[in-house]
């Protein structure tokens, strides 16, 4: 059995824009995943969730196909009813995760994140919904957590709080995750693997081990030559925003 997420040939029309097709096997670990807008990273995301055109394609993460028990996915919109209240929330989350809830752990995150569960998540700050989001993804044991842009819109000293947890959950439960993100610089010394997507198709997936060899060759092709580059810098470099004598 393969252990990870194994993505074999996923491919899907969007609009204009043809994804993929993409194969990737990613084992137990972090991986940044960027791009510019428009690059097809969130529907990459969402073909990972099972959104393909006909199912083309695999997607298995330890050998298992359905694997929503295990997965704590934060897309790039609240995903719920935003005229519920958190509690309301709270409670949807714990029926469908009812098997692996950890209610210790979300009273932990509850306080740490300081949420205001009696509130209609419409009347919380975008800061607010993502901490209590987060909270929710790291409460139920997933080992395979899926998140589009989780820290967007939240002041620096909370990203890096919430990162940090993200990072020791993923190293407490041997977990895999996949983030996608604009902010590269407070990812790029987390991450364990890179991604980077340009119009539907993934031009890099690597370990960070061999992260410069691959970025290298890549640049290498649009007449740049760095000896030492860092993820920051690549993913500048590949949108045009470095500029070389």
């Amino acid at each position: 059995m393969n252990k990870g997420l194994v993505v074999h040939d996923i491919k899907k029309e969007y609009q204009l824009l043809q994804i993929g097709p993409i194969s990737f096997t990613l084992p137990q670990g972090i991986l940044g995943l960027f791009g510019g807008n428009g690059s097809g990273k969130t529907t990459i995301i969402k073909m990972l969730m099972g959104n393909r055109d006909n199912k083309q394609g695999s997607v298995a993460f330890d050998g298992v196909v359905d694997f929503r028990s295990t997965l704590a996915y934060i897309p790039d919109t609240f995903p719920f009813n935003d005229n519920l209240t958190a509690n309301a929330v709270l409670k949807i989350m714990k029926a469908v995760y009812k098997d692996t809830w950890n209610e210790a752990a979300f009273e932990f995150y509850s306080q740490k994140y300081e949420l205001r569960l009696d509130k209609k998540i419409k009347t919380l700050s975008y800061g607010l919904q993502q901490r209590f989001l987060m909270a929710l993804a790291l409460s139920h044991n997933a080992k395979l957590l899926v998140f589009d842009e989780p820290t967007t819109g939240i002041d620096p000293a909370t990203r890096l709080e919430i990162m940090e947890d993200l990072y020791d959950y993923v190293f407490e439960h041997n977990a895999t995750a996949i983030i996608s993100t604009h902010l590269v610089r407070e990812l790029s010394s987390m991450i364990d693997f890179v991604a980077y997507v340009e119009q539907g198709q993934m031009l890099m997936f690597t370990d960070i081990e061999s992260f410069q060899d691959q970025a290298k060759n890549l640049l290498e092709l649009r007449n740049v030559n760095f000896d030492k580059i860092t993820v920051e810098s690549f993913v500048e470099l590949m949108q045009g925003g470095i500029q070389r004598d």
